[in-house]
């Protein structure tokens, strides 16, 4: 059955009208807040934000004077907004301290919301807002699809900040390795946090595929060019330092020659022979100069083995160098031992001259109960001795100059050997310049002894 039209049309008409004129209920009443009500934060709330009076309560009585913290964390904890609309209402800007406590639990409670009101500090709070991002953007990325939502921020924040969250390099591998590379690329920023990401990624596509993470890492903007293609060469070493050594040796002359290291050391932990096969050839010879890579790691892993190695060269400098690099990386005793089975005077002298490099002249003199050896130096210092007096009958100055560049308490054998030798008035003038020490008294006592 058909209702007749003009009726129902009436009807809904002045239903409507009766709803439009009706006034809404009155709000329900509230009691107003201690403070001004905060709205600057579109991501927590619209309206005003109410206080916690019991958090308020405990925290004014115990600030500044007290201990305030307990107080302040649970509070933030608890009513992050409420506290910041607290803070602002004083009208003077909190300490760091303050602020440090609320974005950190704010920022793991709601991390838009926080970094949101870190955006919208009052300008007198500026200063202090760098330190406030980090725990919001750490929670963020450990959220699903994190990253994405982090990275407008990846340029407030540091590396510091975001490398102990393995969900932000997780996340790298959420994608075909093409795809987030133009990713990371479309959403280039400043900062050492981004950074952080470019070189992560940048070495895992280089486990996979070196060559496209060649390209890709040369693709970048300068300022990230060089440190991801490092980080594409030391990833691509780790399965493979032979092809990254290659890659390496074929790059014109310059800076990409540095870049040898990381691939030279995967390559000293297998085959050592080979790495310093490839450490002397003409296109790295001068960073290995420079370093010493990857001889030290041989020293590290197989010390005999490297000593055999560097008593084996025939080149004097190289020699000199390697048993330089070889005696850093050894105990005092240890070279005490050495020094008298090396088999010629300038190896004695090259670990003498390497002792020089790992003495400290500013440490204390030992105390007569402390651990460090004996005056007279034990069996290293008696090794020490003999080796200056050696060296004293071909070049007494040079010798003196390493006795008294010796561990303190070597010194004073070492330089009564050189003063046997020494024995014209420059010994005793060089006795004489040296700084006030022990040892320097112990020489004019070795002088006067002598009648010199």
């Amino acid at each position: 059955m058909k209702l007749p039209l003009l009726p129902c049309l009436l009807s809904l008409v002045c239903g409507l009208a009766a709803a439009w004129i009706t006034p809404p209920a009155p709000p329900p009443q509230v009691a107003p807040p201690v403070a001004r009500p905060v709205r600057p934060l579109p991501l927590v709330k619209s309206g005003a934000v109410p206080l916690r009076a019991d958090h308020a309560d405990t925290f004014a009585r115990l600030f500044p004077e007290g201990d305030w913290k307990p107080e302040a964390e649970a509070w933030a904890a608890d009513d992050p907004v409420g506290f910041y609309a607290w803070l602002l209402a004083r009208g003077t800007p909190p300490g760091a301290d303050i602020l440090k406590v609320l974005f950190d639990a704010w920022g793991e409670r709601n991390p838009l919301a926080a970094l949101s009101a870190v955006e919208n500090l009052p300008a007198g709070w500026v200063p202090i807002r760098a330190s406030l991002y980090g725990a919001a953007v750490r929670q963020l990325l450990r959220l699903p699809g994190g990253l994405e939502a982090a990275l407008p921020w990846m340029s407030c924040v540091s590396s510091d900040d975001i490398w102990e969250v393995p969900e932000a390099t997780e996340w790298l591998s959420s994608l075909p390795p093409d795809q987030m590379g133009a990713f990371l690329v479309s959403h280039s920023q400043p900062g050492s946090a981004y950074q952080f990401l470019v070189e992560s990624f940048a070495r895992f596509w280089a486990a996979q595929d070196p060559a496209a993470a060649l390209q890709w890492a040369g693709s970048l903007e300068p300022y990230l060019r060089r440190t991801a293609l490092r980080q594409v060469v030391e990833g691509w070493a780790e399965g493979d330092p032979r092809g990254a050594l290659n890659w390496v040796s074929s790059q014109p002359p310059g800076p990409l020659a540095w870049m040898a290291d990381a691939p030279l050391q995967a390559l000293a932990r297998t085959d050592p022979h080979a790495a310093m096969d490839w450490a002397l050839q003409d296109w790295n010879r001068q960073q290995f100069e420079a370093t010493g890579k990857p001889y030290d790691t041989w020293v590290a892993n197989d010390p005999s083995a490297a000593l055999e190695y560097a008593l084996s060269v025939g080149e004097p400098e190289l020699r000199e160098r390697c048993l330089s690099m070889y005696a850093s990386w050894r105990s005092e005793a240890e070279l005490g031992a050495l020094l008298p089975t090396l088999p010629t005077l300038a190896d004695r002298e090259a670990v003498l001259r390497a002792v020089h490099t790992i003495t400290d002249p500013f440490a204390p003199a030992p105390t007569p109960d402390s651990s460090e050896p004996s005056p007279a130096g034990g069996p290293a210092g008696e090794a020490f001795a003999r080796v200056c007096g050696e060296i004293a009958q071909k070049d007494a100055p040079h010798a003196f100059d390493l006795a008294t560049n010796l561990p303190e308490a070597h010194r004073p054998a070492a330089l009564a050997a050189v003063l046997t030798q020494w024995t014209g008035p420059e010994g005793a003038a060089a006795v004489e310049r040296m700084n006030d020490s022990p040892a320097k008294e112990s020489a004019r006592a070795f002088l006067k002894a002598h009648g010199r």
